[in-house]
């Protein structure tokens, strides 16, 4: 008689339907009774059933208080419902109960990195490696927990390690790559690391088609495949909707391949702008890929690099005649297979081509569009007229607040006398981390009092508001800012820019130089520092550019329709290209 033994083992062989059934038919004075009704709520909880799967934890917890691993279930599913408290005491009541359970440290660990509290959550990763050092998932945790609090350097010692003793995990070593852009200058180191990404994972997805069924057709509608994991409120949508909102349907067809986990009202809203969305968020790398084919997409188009989710072994098998990589990451993929890199001339001037597995197609006027921002608050006059001094901000992450910037932005403040900095991120909500941050200005002659630090706020609409208290952005370095840079300037407040080599480092270029505001960037430590002074020392300036900077920026880095039929002329040139050579062949 099949019992709750075959149950478990039907669900660890991912025979739900079964399990279902199984379970279902338990009689509530059974013995088996709290494990069935845990079962079930494992079942709902995967499919997306959060209500009904607490419900079933909560029946399996009556009957058997002490079993911490219902509790740790009902905690991730408490988490899942947007009720963090409560997912933290459960996780904690479990550890109680078995402190010895790996994987409730870790669950606990994500609940507490997403209420912000940074340190606290680093301290469970360790607890859950030092009770499972092969617990992948904690390792690659606590390396982002690391550098989501500017210790880029460490992270990257830990992935360093995770990809020696797991050399066939993708997301540790994209990972590893992502991390080195925020502290790495060197172009061919970054560029070698990438390509020994694409030798050690890229290979292994087997030979890529010889030819396509693709008619080629110079003339033809196209068939356009965009692959993300960020379509949903996240920067890359901010820029990525324009473009899919302008498309020219009657010349391009839009298929989007979404690995977006939880969606949200803007991914209803993207959804509205494609002629085919596929959601492809439980799809192998490989499935995706034959997705791809049979849908004839003539040119893909990758979103995310090394970042979030990435899909870049779909690219590895390439599917589509041409490949694309643009706007997510701000490196090379390292793949052979992606064709090009869309950028710009400031963004990757002549020469960048050295550290680039793809050819560079730079886009003129810019590689960026923004979605103009129409529901944030009225811009106010400069702060400075009330206050009397001046106010520094940056509101980019804590990953792009390296050690050297620190010590510029301290020269900054020495130079500007009572001038104020004021600092914004998801890792400042944590006052252990405003702590650290605090002794690094303060080893740099800067005291507490000049420095104002905020954590996450409640909504978009206060985010923005908190420029209102800002009078100059002062941009990161080496990882430049994007989104945060366009929210500055669109809320009235000039940014200066720190520029470099590498295209991570030059992005606040590429926008101030679209805008006519080159005169804010600086190519060297000692030229950011002058030019700050510069412009905080002339008030005549700060208030025209509050006042002229929203319509500018409107005008020049938010006309959709113009970029979009650059982006496709762009298309059509590489199209023709491959067409050409096909017909040659």
């Amino acid at each position: 008689m099949t019992g709750i033994a075959d149950a478990i083992e039907m669900y660890n062989q991912g025979r739900f339907q079964e399990v279902e059934q199984i379970c279902s038919a338990i009689s509530s004075e059974s013995e088996s009774y709290a494990q069935a009704q845990h079962l079930l709520g494992l079942l709902a909880y995967q499919h997306g059933m959060l209500a009904e799967a607490e419900v079933f934890l909560l029946n399996a917890i009556a009957l058997r208080p002490r079993e911490a691993m219902f509790r740790n279930h009902l905690g991730s599913v408490q988490c899942a419902l947007g009720r963090l408290d409560d997912g933290i005491a459960t996780y904690r009541r479990a550890i109680k109960l078995n402190p010895r359970l790996a994987d409730t440290h870790f669950n606990l660990g994500n609940a507490l990195k997403r209420k912000g509290e940074f340190l606290k959550a680093q301290r469970a990763m360790k607890r859950a490696l030092e009770l499972n050092p092969d617990l992948d998932g904690a390792k690659l945790n606590l390396a982002i927990l690391l550098r989501d609090q500017g210790q880029t350097e460490k992270a990257e010692k830990l992935l360093e390690r995770a990809m020696q003793q797991h050399p066939d995990h993708v997301s540790i070593a994209s990972n590893y790559l992502f991390n080195l852009n925020y502290h790495i200058t060197d172009g061919q180191r970054l560029f070698d690391a990438h390509l020994k990404f694409a030798e050690t994972h890229a290979v292994k997805t087997g030979l890529s088609p010889t030819s396509y069924v693709n008619i080629p057709d110079k003339n033809r509608r196209l068939r356009i495949g965009y692959v993300s994991a960020d379509l949903y409120r996240h920067s890359v949508a901010y820029f990525f909707e324009p473009l899919l909102r302008q498309h020219q349907r009657d010349n391009f067809e839009i298929f989007c391949y979404s690995s977006v986990i939880k969606t949200d009202d803007i991914t209803e809203r993207l959804q509205g702008f494609t002629d085919v969305w596929r959601d492809v968020s439980q799809l192998p790398d490989r499935s995706v890929a034959e997705q791809v084919r049979q849908d004839g997409i003539d040119i893909l188009v990758d979103l995310g690099g090394h970042t979030s989710i990435q899909r870049l072994l779909v690219f590895a098998e390439k599917p589509a005649p041409i490949q694309v990589t643009y706007l997510g990451y701000p490196n090379t993929t390292g793949l052979s297979s992606i064709d090009y890199r869309f950028t710009d001339i400031k963004a990757d001037p002549a020469g960048n081509e050295r550290w680039h597995a793809e050819r560079l197609l730079r886009l003129p006027g810019g590689f960026l569009c923004f979605s103009a921002l129409n529901e944030a608050p009225d811009v106010e006059m400069a702060p400075n007229n009330a206050k009397g001094y001046i106010t520094f901000g940056c509101f980019n992450a804590m990953a792009k607040i390296q050690p050297e910037l620190i010590q510029l932005w301290s020269e900054i403040l020495k130079a500007v006398p009572d001038s104020r900095l004021l600092l914004k991120n998801t890792a400042l909500s944590d006052k252990e981390v405003q702590k650290q941050l605090l002794l690094a200005f303060r080893k740099h002659g800067v005291g507490a009092n000049r420095l104002m630090l905020h954590g996450r706020l409640a909504s978009p609409q206060d985010h923005l508001s908190l420029y209102h208290q800002v009078d100059i952005a002062l941009d990161s370095f080496p990882y430049n800012g994007t989104t945060t840079s366009f929210e500055a300037l669109w809320m009235g407040v000039p940014l200066v820019s720190l520029y470099g080599d590498l295209h991570a480092s030059r992005v606040g270029l590429s926008i101030l130089s679209s805008i006519g505001l080159e005169d804010l960037t600086a190519s060297t430590p000692e030229q950011y520092v002058t030019v700050a002074k510069v412009l905080a020392d002339d008030r005549q300036r700060l208030e025209d550019l509050r006042l002229s900077l929203r319509d500018l920026v409107e005008q020049k880095l938010c006309d959709a329709e113009s970029f979009t039929c650059r982006v496709e002329d762009a298309f059509r040139k590489i199209w023709q290209e491959w067409c050409e050579k096909q017909n040659r062949d």
